[in-house]
């Protein structure tokens, strides 16, 4: 599988968001740029959006998936941190667990 294929699998239908680039006022002072969250915080704060919006089991499901999954491998990186390459090698870690990678 070819690197460009692989960005284009995982990307597919994913809404994408710049962060680092959005400003915040701060009265006549100008504008600031806001911290960059991390993926464990933007998590907990997804996880608050969708709330309501996915059947129960669903939710409970990306829960516990975030939580015991994704959170101890990238949760403490940056959004703007996380490449590609470390989404597939996430993958390949869950694979070698036996588990599906999704």
């Amino acid at each position: 599988m070819q690197p460009a294929s692989s960005q284009l699998d995982l990307t597919r239908g994913v809404a994408t968001r710049s962060f680092g680039r959005i400003t915040a006022r701060q009265g006549s002072e100008g504008s600031q740029r806001l911290p960059i969250p991390t993926l464990e915080d933007y998590a907990g704060t997804w996880l608050v959006g969708i709330s309501g919006l996915v059947r129960p089991n669903t939710f409970e499901a990306y829960t516990y998936r975030l939580e015991q999954h994704v959170i101890p491998h990238l949760g403490r990186r940056r959004l703007n941190e996380i490449t590609v390459d470390d989404i597939l090698w996430l993958i390949g870690v869950l694979r070698e667990k036996g588990l599906s990678g999704g």
